[in-house]
């Protein structure tokens, strides 16, 4: 591997071929031309040194099909079988667990994750499950005892490899669980060294030091043989962090059979490699080399495992890097947009949405969710990029009940757990409605929405994109108020009324906050170069609003007997102060008038 032609180009030689002997382009510790100018708090030859232990002490293993550039089908995931059997078919395999990580010495920035402390991780799934922590309980294989690591029982997931040869193996036989050995000492020297080389690809300069010195032909012969998960998983780290650098990465497209070997990766089971595989692959498609990804990313079978894994996983950190990889194919260059877009979209990927926020915000709504809102906010921004082309728009704007999460999401976002979700569901809400305005009438439908979007205001403050959505909804609030006064239930439009009384100062210390942004707006928008969306269309909305008001004061619903004189109160002032406002924004002193 790392051998040269007669033109100079890179050549492949078989993973055997560089197992019998280590590759003969590593340069030996102190002899390489480099040393002398690399500048480095770290001793150049003991990098080298530590990229020649990773090489796997076994040299007679068979080579992988990866290593002949192509990517072998994927199959559908299958349903384990039952394991442990007497006559030993389909054993089971149950791997001991691995050494944990190595603390970082250069923390990953901008793309660069550090590696976090591993945490006990459980059978991988059966059963259609991704590092499910239940998994065990579905593969039917009773009488084990548990180990400290991972647990592999059964068939993988999705035609899923498996077969590597994890140096702490276990056999599974009638129930009992036999442990044959442990981690030698040269494989924990082995990821020792990995792990320190994981650290240093996050540094820019040691990245292109390390693929100068052939660690992408140790990288790569490892991948294409049997390891254990933990060795993959460091390897595939590796190479995530140098896809974050420039140099890197154009080095890494264009070294023979590595892009093919990764998107094989895909089919193995393991939690944590397959965060890692997806991590690279994102880092890819949003690099200036995002060509080679795209065009191994295009078959259709890659792209519905891809989707699968974020489906089907219980792994939280799993859900959260394939739910980024998908909004790396949605919103990067426009030719992975052109290229995969419509292919996810035929296999469902609407659909997925769906799915994916509505498990999201049940889990907050239950308070069972163990990550906050992270992945609920980047599924929303997969949606937010789908909002934004008109063909892909309508499509979304079709699904109702897309909608309605998003709305949900807008309810919760005065709990603990919401956090950017709740800006990016209203730029979605934004986006929908621009495309189908007849769904005002649904976000209207619980009488607090009002109460909760303006509650919003000083959250997206700092946002211009999404205070302008806001100001977007609420706009179409007040116009479908006042084209159907009557299209609410009068106890619902007496809630709207009061939210809206209730927020009026919000409104106003919005647009004396960013007065010089709505004027530029303003600029813009005379001179063509954008929407109207400045300071006149949002005082136009603050009119609008007024008008909604005074509407509702003079109806018989305020004027009934049962009416809340402290609330007709409170709206009539509030009319006041805005319709003042609105009339002449820079004379009005609405903290004097309100008593603050």
């Amino acid at each position: 591997m790392g051998a040269t032609t007669d033109d100079g180009e890179n050549s492949r030689i078989p993973c055997d071929d560089v197992l019998d002997s280590p590759p003969s382009t590593l340069p030996e510790s102190g002899e390489h031309d480099q040393l002398a100018e690399y500048a480095s708090t770290i001793d150049p030859s003991h990098i080298i040194h530590l990229i020649r232990q990773l090489l796997p002490a076994n040299k007679t293993a068979a080579a992988d099909p990866a290593s002949s550039g192509e990517l072998e089908p994927l199959e559908e995931p299958k349903k384990v079988k039952e394991a442990c059997t007497q006559e030993g078919e389909q054993k089971a395999e149950c791997r001991a667990g691995v050494a944990g990580r190595t603390s970082a010495e250069d923390a990953a920035a901008s793309g660069k994750r550090k590696r976090e402390e591993p945490e006990a991780v459980t059978n991988p799934v059966a059963e259609r499950f991704v590092g499910d922590a239940t998994g065990c309980a579905h593969a039917e294989c009773e009488g084990r005892d548990r180990h400290d690591g991972r647990e592999n029982c059964g068939q993988d997931l999705g035609g899923a490899v498996t077969g590597e040869e994890d140096i702490g193996e276990d056999t599974c036989t009638d129930g009992a669980v036999q442990k044959l050995s442990g981690l030698s000492e040269q494989e924990e020297l082995r990821e020792e060294a990995g792990c320190v080389l994981w650290d240093l690809a996050a540094n820019e300069s040691q990245a292109e030091f390390l693929v100068d010195n052939h660690i992408l032909d140790v990288l790569l012969t490892i991948l294409c043989l049997p390891q254990s998960d933990r060795m993959r998983e460091i390897c595939l780290g590796i190479l995530g962090n140098l896809a974050c650098h420039s140099k890197p990465e154009k080095v890494m497209v264009n070294f023979e059979g590595l892009v093919p070997t990764v998107i094989r990766m895909l089919q193995f089971e393991d939690p944590p490699s397959l965060c890692e595989t997806c991590r690279l692959l994102s880092a890819g498609l949003h690099s200036d080399a995002a060509s080679a990804w795209i065009n191994a990313l295009q078959q259709e079978e890659v792209l519905e495992r891809i989707m699968w894994i974020a489906a089907n996983t219980m792994n939280s950190q799993l859900r959260e890097k394939s739910a980024e990889l998908i909004l790396a194919i949605v919103d990067s260059k426009q030719e992975a947009l052109s290229a995969l877009l419509p292919t996810l979209l035929c296999i469902g990927l609407p659909g997925l949405l769906t799915d994916l926020i509505e498990g999201e915000v049940t889990a907050i709504t239950e308070g069972t969710s163990t990550c906050g809102d992270a992945v609920l906010d980047i599924v929303l921004q997969i949606a937010e990029a789908l909002s934004l082309p008109d063909e892909f728009a309508t499509q979304l704007a079709s699904n109702q009940k897309l909608f309605s999460l998003a709305c949900q999401v807008i309810r919760l976002s005065q709990k603990e757990e919401i956090g950017p979700s709740g800006i990016t569901g209203t730029v979605l809400i934004a986006n929908l409605l621009t495309e189908e305005n007849n769904l005002i009438g649904d976000f209207l439908q619980d009488g607090s929405m009002a109460t909760h979007l303006l509650g919003l205001l000083p959250t997206v403050s700092e946002d211009s994109g999404a205070r302008n959505a806001l100001w977007s909804i609420l706009q179409r609030v007040s116009q479908y108020l006042q084209a159907r006064p009557s299209a609410m239930p009068s106890d619902k439009i007496a809630s709207l009324m009061a939210a809206l009384a209730d927020g009026s100062n919000l409104l106003m210390d919005d647009l004396d906050d960013h007065r010089e942004d709505d004027e530029h707006e303003d600029e813009e928008s005379a001179s063509g170069v954008a929407p109207s969306c400045g300071r006149q269309a949002k005082l136009a909305t603050i009119a609008n609003v007024v008008r909604v008001m005074e509407e509702w004061l003079a109806s018989e619903a305020s004027q009934t007997e049962n009416r809340d004189a402290e609330l007709v109160r409170a709206i009539q002032n509030a009319c006041q102060l805005l319709g003042n406002y609105s009339a002449s924004p820079d004379s009005v002193m609405h903290d004097q008038v309100l008593g603050r």
